[in-house]
């Protein structure tokens, strides 16, 4: 089935009198499809098989989508980790490349030279790489990191194995200004949000012995947190649920119709 054209078609009148949630899809009556509040959204799911304002058997309106956060997302959460982890591992060996054949030759040199040594002496780290190229592999590593987790949330509101893995990451505040409007799962995340959590997540992952403990620690928050919140969410204001998870408004505020 193909996609329907966002703003397609015209909106109910009064513009917002259909509150955000999932509503039959004017395209696919057995399918439904998620009205952000000013327009259609591209995405739908299998339908409820009631028209809104009324109660599905089995289903709990005003709740996500049994999965969406937490405990049920979390080894895919894991999975997408180590994926970013990876590509820029890689990625930073490739820019790396002369300076690890470099510090490869020189262990190279070492291991020739002590062959017929007994015992074998321990090696000095320092005889084969120098600050100046623990520094430039540092630099690398953290700057790919930072540069990969901002372009990918701030363009596609998930990494490259968050959507391997169907998942996205939403902006959830510890606090709004007063007046201020609720983010909506479906908006764009902002720049400072995506600065704020890139940072956090490259010291988590590139941080000493210390910050390990809390890489561990954040990488099992979700499985007790409320709202399966990791560590550096909370901090960021930021939560990662399955990409179609969407909040679904109250029975009660549902229209008949959409229009």
């Amino acid at each position: 089935m193909s996609e329907i054209p966002i703003g397609s078609p015209p909106a109910p009148p009064g513009r917002h009198a259909a509150p955000t949630g999932w509503y039959p899809d004017p395209l696919d009556a057995a399918r439904e499809r998620y009205w952000d509040g000013w327009q259609w959204s591209s995405q739908t799911r299998e339908g409820s098989g009631v028209r809104p304002g009324h109660t599905a058997a089995g289903r709990n309106p005003g709740q996500r989508p049994t999965g969406a956060t937490g405990k049920g997302i979390w080894w895919r959460r894991v999975g997408a980790t180590v994926i970013d982890v990876v590509v820029v591992q890689l990625a930073s060996m490739l820019v790396c490349w002369s300076v690890l054949s470099s510090i490869a030759a020189r262990i190279d040199d070492w291991m020739v030279a002590n062959a017929g040594t007994q015992p074998m002496p321990m090696p000095d780290a320092a005889q084969f790489i120098t600050v100046e190229e623990q520094l430039i592999l540092t630099g690398v590593t953290v700057g790919l990191s930072l540069a990969y987790g901002i372009w990918l949330l701030r363009t596609r509101s998930a990494t490259w194995g968050q959507r391997l893995f169907g998942l996205r990451v939403i902006a959830k505040p510890r606090w709004l200004r007063p007046g201020a409007p609720e983010p909506k799962p479906t908006d764009k995340l902002g720049w400072g949000t995506v600065i704020h959590r890139s940072i956090l997540w490259t010291l988590l992952v590139n941080g000493g012995a210390v910050i390990w403990v809390l890489l561990l620690y954040s990488v099992l928050r979700p499985l007790w947190d409320k709202d399966g919140q990791a560590f550096h969410d909370t901090l960021s204001g930021t939560a990662v649920v399955a990409a179609t998870a969407e909040a679904r408004p109250a029975a009660s505020e549902l229209p008949s119709r959409l229009g």
